[in-house]
């Protein structure tokens, strides 16, 4: 039994490592993430978030860091993080940056 699972675990590694997203991909989804969060700043009427992210948008900086397994790539203007994104198993989820979720709710 402990054969099987750790067999199930080695091979769940190996396709992890093997289909972990790219810089591109990763790219692509933190540019639709910034054009949401622009979309959500226009409706709010929020000209620093808006501002923020055009700027992110448009600048095309990001930093790509590869964890073997999974892989993350954060946006940042003025060295704070603006869109966050992790991906694993070819998907890629981007979110806006922790720091910005806690200024928010912050109301900062």
């Amino acid at each position: 039994m402990f054969r099987f699972l750790f067999l199930l675990l080695v091979l769940a590694g190996v396709g992890g490592y093997f289909t972990k997203p790219t810089e591109a991909q990763h790219r692509e989804a933190a540019r639709a993430a910034l054009e949401q969060i622009q979309h959500d700043a226009i409706s709010n009427m929020d000209l620093g978030g808006l501002v923020e992210s055009s700027i992110a948008r448009f600048g095309d900086e990001g930093r790509y860091q590869d964890y073997y397994l999974a892989s993350r790539y954060t946006v940042e203007v003025n060295e704070r993080p603006v869109a966050d994104c992790w991906g694993a198993f070819t998907q890629v989820r981007c979110t806006p940056a922790a720091a910005d979720v806690a200024a928010a709710v912050q109301g900062e």
